[in-house]
């Protein structure tokens, strides 16, 4: 018997389907949407780490290595934002600053930025003369420069104009402009000082004081005498002129 009602049902529920379709879909959204929006909400919060903290840890003065093993532990996700030159002869790749600063409380996964000692030292290119001028503007550009100025060497030579850097040198190297060089490099700044015996044996200035000198009109040179009371000046005398022959005189011939 049930055999024979079996082809009835299908037939009954295939023309339910197609009776009603409309109500069938809807009921089918109804239970298919609040599904999708649920399964979505939690992909989110597994993407972005909802309701998970972590503590920023102290990385500054390690490895770069090591404070990548770290951070990721502490389940951050880690970005070289910058890197300098080499402050105090630290290793390439030694973390130098952190952000957000350590001990902050932060979502899980955020990212945090580090500023590192660069691998390579940089180079620089010098675009203005440094002979003849003064030694503290020259220290005030390699400063500005990335020079660690405290490692800079002076050298005091012997010059014509003291207090006026006679040249700059990196190794055998003269800088002029144009030149390149890394900033670990160590520099070597010739100071001009006076040297006595060394102005004496420069005839240039006393030809130069002669030039000038020979240039001026000749003066008319004139006697002064000076009082027992204080220094003051007199008229030079008048010239005194000869007596005449007496033929008289026996001292006359």
């Amino acid at each position: 018997m049930a055999d024979e009602y079996k082809p009835q049902d299908t037939k009954e529920r295939g023309s339910l389907w197609k009776r009603f379709p409309l109500t069938f879909n809807l009921l089918l959204m109804a239970v298919v949407i609040p599904l999708l929006v649920w399964l979505m909400l939690l992909f989110v919060d597994f993407w972005t780490h909802h309701g998970e903290t972590a503590t920023v840890p102290d990385v500054r003065g390690m490895s770069f290595e090591r404070a990548l093993t770290t951070l990721e532990e502490a389940g951050l996700d880690v970005v070289i934002s910058d890197s300098i030159d080499n402050p105090g002869n630290l290793v390439g790749g030694t973390i130098i600053d952190i952000m957000p600063k350590p001990g902050s409380l932060v979502k899980g996964g955020r990212e945090v930025y580090l500023t590192v000692v660069s691998y390579t030292p940089f180079e620089v290119t010098i675009t203005e003369p440094l002979a003849n001028r003064d030694l503290r503007s020259v220290m005030n550009y390699l400063r500005n420069l990335g020079f660690d100025t405290a490692k800079v060497l002076v050298k005091n030579v012997p010059w014509m104009y003291p207090g006026s850097v006679v040249a700059v040198h990196v190794g055998n190297r003269t800088l002029d402009i144009g030149s390149r060089l890394r900033v670990n490099e160590r520099v070597t700044i010739e100071l001009g000082v006076e040297d006595t015996l060394f102005m004496q044996s420069q005839p240039d200035f006393v030809i130069v004081d002669s030039l000038l000198n020979a240039s001026e009109p000749a003066s008319t040179p004139s006697y002064s005498s000076h009082s027992s009371g204080g220094g003051s000046s007199e008229p030079a005398p008048e010239p005194v002129e000869p007596a005449p022959a007496d033929p008289e005189n026996p001292l006359y011939d």
